[in-house]
């Protein structure tokens, strides 16, 4: 008990015992030392389970950046879903079929080179771009000159029917407008962007053939979902460019845009403060947004760094941009991917799993747990592709250890989860007791009723039943007793705080 007395993290403006006076106190009622709140576990990403040119390039880039390894490794998921998820779908039973889409999220504190992991995870995907963007922008240029000439040629023709009717000047003004309607409108090549409205995102898919990717290092994508230039909140373009659902966005004045198989992928390097917020929309949550993303809630590195870290190998690097490259320039559209039979067995052993945790560990997070099946799948594609780059990855079933590859990212998935939607305000009993045990320590008393609990806290909690389970979790975890006392009426319980509160116990 000797490390509690030197009164670090003793409110003494607020507090009416001083620190002698609160260890004597836990001395006398026999108080021991309150256990932390719980934190679920985070496991380590599985490196081996990547494709080897990205394993090798993420390992290296952690180091070379001195941030943590989920951070690179939940990240290069989004990546591969990038470069396939125009390319293929994965079949998973007669009435199951799933896009190759994901929804990456790492989240980290500030200063924690958020950015430069994901500038240097894209590098070979926008110098890809930058190629493709002036080679398409010349063909535009040339498209849209064509179109003029054919658009001019049009009017002069119609010009000099209507002084004229004559079948051969109709003859001409047809072919002429069957010309004009052949000149495909050619869009230089985009697959990644940072922030837009949904109405843009969805203009920008369907000029991409229906395929693009949110990369970002801000959290602004979620202010514009939640209406930052309308006032108005759209997921709809979210939620079905993951799902690969038909897009329907009408458009006053304007053309509208339909895209039949649109795929939507997001790597998004976020601070807590984004994802605290995005936990606590119950909009989000209430339509599944939350639970389509992959998390992982990375370890801060600040304070432990060196002033330069490890290169990155030029072998390495030449053998990622390759790898890159060659997927980008594989053409294949609306391939089906196919589990082979050793596979399929496995698959249906872990789904039956994964089925009986959600009534278990998972039954917190029942919402992202009902989709991890789906997402393992959509991962053991993107390995299958990724092993296979350069060729058409339909052609081969995706085997057993292609499978057992993404079932081994399981337990990161589910820990970083369980971290996402608990320790950073998602776990509502969690949240509103550490929220009572913050204004119980802000009074600076010992010994409260009911009544005066509900007076603190009544700014959250309305009812005295809010209090009960909150209160079962301090209880449980030794920052308060309960204790009843008569009256002159009834028994009245009273709640004991932990004097030992008062030091900073779990420094």
């Amino acid at each position: 008990m000797d490390e509690y007395l030197n009164g670090e993290g003793l409110c003494l403006d607020d507090c009416r015992l001083t620190p002698d006076e609160a260890y004597d106190l836990a001395l006398r009622e026999q108080w021991e030392a309150p256990l932390p709140f719980p934190e679920t576990p985070k496991v380590e990403f599985p490196l081996e389970a990547l494709p080897k040119p990205l394993a090798a390039y993420v390992g290296e880039l952690s180091l070379a950046t001195q941030t943590a390894l989920e951070m690179s490794g939940i990240l290069s998921l989004g990546l591969l879903a990038s470069l396939f998820q125009d390319k293929y779908s994965v079949h998973i039973t007669n009435n199951w079929t799933e896009p190759l889409s994901l929804f990456t999220m790492a989240v980290a504190p500030p200063a924690e080179r958020k950015s430069a992991v994901l500038n240097l995870l894209t590098t070979p995907v926008r110098e890809y771009e930058n190629e493709r963007y002036e080679e398409d922008l010349r063909k535009a240029e040339h498209m849209t000159a064509k179109r003029d000439v054919i658009s001019k040629r049009i009017e002069q023709l119609k010009s000099q029917y209507a002084r004229k009717l004559s079948d051969s000047l109709a003859q001409e003004i047809s072919e002429a407008v069957d010309e004009l309607s052949s000149c495909e409108e050619i869009h230089p090549f985009r697959l990644l962007v940072d922030d837009s409205t949904p109405e843009k995102l969805a203009v920008l898919m369907n000029e991409q053939g229906g395929s693009i990717t949110v990369c970002s290092s801000e959290g602004g994508v979620f202010d514009t979902m939640c209406g930052r230039y309308d006032s108005k909140m759209n997921l709809d373009v979210y939620l079905k460019g993951h799902a690969a659902d038909t897009i329907f966005v009408d458009r006053v004045g304007r053309p509208g845009v339909r895209i039949q198989h649109p795929h939507l992928s997001m790597m998004l390097a976020v601070q807590p403060d984004i994802l605290n917020s995005v936990m606590k929309n119950r909009s989000m949550r209430g339509r599944g947004l939350n639970a389509r993303f992959l998390y992982a809630i990375c370890e801060p590195r600040v304070g432990s760094r060196d002033f330069i870290g490890a290169d990155i190998s030029e072998k390495t690097v030449r053998e990622y941009n390759n790898f890159v490259y060659t997927a980008l320039n594989t053409k294949v559209n609306g391939g089906e991917l196919y589990f082979g039979p050793d596979a399929r067995a496995e698959l249906a052993d872990f789904s039956s799993w994964i089925e009986k945790r959600l009534a278990s560990d998972l039954r917190p997070i029942q919402d992202w747990g009902g989709k991890l099946v789906g997402a393992i799948c959509r991962i053991a594609a993107l390995i299958h592709c990724g092993e296979l780059v350069g060729s058409d990855a339909s052609f081969y079933p995706i085997m057993l250890d292609t499978l057992l590859k993404a079932e081994s990212m399981t337990e990161f998935l589910v820990s970083h989860a369980l971290a996402a939607y608990g320790s950073l305000g998602c776990d509502a009993v969690a949240d509103d007791a550490r929220y009572i045990l913050e204004r119980m320590m802000s009074d600076g008393g010992t010994e409260f009723s009911r009544t005066q609990l509900l007076e603190l806290t009544h700014g959250r909690i309305r009812k005295a039943n809010g209090l009960r389970t909150p209160l079962a979790m301090l209880e449980d975890l030794g920052y308060i007793r309960f204790e009843t006392r008569p009256t002159a009426g009834r028994s009245q319980q009273i709640t004991k705080l932990n004097p030992l509160v008062y030091f900073d116990i779990h420094k």
